[in-house]
């Protein structure tokens, strides 16, 4: 069961009041009864029905678009992704010196160093 507050103005408030002690009944009985009664009336018109015909078919044009986006948005990704790159290895070379120093006096440098 919810609990919902309801403000009233007084005028209502008395009437209510009044009509719940005559009736022994509670004020909340009172709210209670009517609406129940108003639910009643509204589903009897019959115009609810049609109202929560186009709702739901809103919902669906919503839902599908929702998931056309979505569908769109996965195949874009999809697409875009590119195959991963393999990292590249360097040929293995001789040391190298660090720059800015010559290589030890005598030594022979081979074909890859030159």
């Amino acid at each position: 069961m919810k609990t919902i507050a309801v403000r009233l103005d007084d005028g209502v408030s008395e009437l209510l009041t009044l009509v719940a002690q005559l009736e022994g009944t509670t004020i909340v009985d009172q709210i209670r009864e009517a609406i129940d009664a108003h639910l009643q009336r509204k589903v009897a018109e019959g115009d609810l029905a049609e109202r929560a015909t186009a709702a739901l078919d809103d919902i669906d044009r919503e839902a599908t678009a929702k998931k056309a986006a979505i569908g769109a948005l996965f195949e874009k990704a999809t697409t875009e992704v590119a195959e991963p790159k393999t990292p590249r290895r360097r040929s293995p070379k001789a040391e190298q010196p660090p720059m800015g120093f010559a290589p030890p006096s005598g030594s022979k440098r081979t074909k890859a160093e030159q």
